[in-house]
């Protein structure tokens, strides 16, 4: 959780200790579908325990998906456990809640505007936010 995206870099250690304690625990069968196409990205997902096959890579443990479902879209690729799987998750409106009660809300949804409309904004700063998302695979 302490590795999730942008929100490492501006949520104070007081303010990120208060988040884990909002997640909840979550286990996927073996080939179950964790997110899909088809549906809108409405939780942030911490993989915890397990595999997970996106596309021709896997989710690695302390991966977190979701960061940007601040900013309304689907789920930009399909995710199926390959074997039991536990993860962390925060729905959309805790996730929500959390961004607004500590100030970072705007902070965020920059970010997440940044990585999913590149060509809408300044090359220099596009560049920033995806470095931090460079040690991703997914």
């Amino acid at each position: 959780i302490y590795d999730i995206p942008f929100l490492r870099d501006v949520a104070s250690s007081h303010a990120m200790k208060e988040l884990v304690k909002s997640f909840k625990a979550r286990v996927y069968k073996p080939l179950s579908v964790v997110c899909s196409t088809a549906e809108f990205a409405d939780r942030l997902i911490v993989l915890y325990k397990g595999k997970i096959k996106v596309g021709n890579t896997y989710w690695r443990k302390g991966e977190s998906v979701g960061f940007t479902c601040i900013v309304p879209h689907k789920w930009m690729q399909m995710a199926v456990s390959c074997e039991v799987v536990e993860c962390l998750e925060l729905g959309l409106p805790q996730y929500e809640a959390f961004l607004k009660k500590w100030g970072i809300y705007s902070d965020i949804a920059m970010f997440a505007k940044l990585l999913m409309f590149p060509n809408a904004f300044d090359p220099e700063l596009v560049s920033v936010a995806k470095q931090g998302v460079a040690d991703l695979r997914t």
